[in-house]
């Protein structure tokens, strides 16, 4: 017969721990802050002259990948400047993540050199195929 057992030492030195990895990363998922905004709000391409070209535009609440007129939106956006730890990489400013209905996600994360602000955008082949793009690059993209 099937019996539940009681919670014991271990079982709660494992939820304790789950928890203690889990708590930190929900905390660095934030609402995008009004500093962020004014830095990152604009449009990215490696071609800014081309309008069919791959484009990542920013604005407060909404990030969209367009190519050849198709776009697809990104919505509930949330900043984590805590991305990579204690040591970011060199120009690092923060990252957005946005879902992608039905069940996607896109993430772009924010470097700055300078006065000069780049993306790198990151997102599963599900969401490059609704827009028939070519892979993203590799390159980080110049805001135009």
């Amino acid at each position: 017969m099937f019996q539940i057992k009681p919670w014991n030492d271990v079982c709660w030195r494992r939820a304790a721990c789950l928890w203690a990895a889990v708590l930190p990363l929900a905390a660095a998922a934030q609402p995008v802050s009004d500093s962020s905004v004014r830095q990152i709000d604009g449009s990215y391409s490696l071609n800014c002259s081309d309008t069919s070209a791959l484009r990542l535009t920013v604005r407060y609440n909404r990030m969209e990948l367009s190519f050849k007129g198709k776009r697809v939106g990104s919505t509930d956006l949330f900043e984590n400047k805590q991305l990579f730890g204690p040591s970011p990489p060199a120009g690092f400013m923060t990252a957005v993540i946005g879902k992608i209905p039905p069940a996607s996600s896109m993430r772009v994360v924010f470097y700055v050199s300078g006065k000069t602000v780049a993306a790198e955008a990151t997102t599963d082949l599900r969401v490059v195929q609704m827009i028939d793009s070519p892979p993203l690059p590799a390159a980080r993209l110049p805001k135009c």
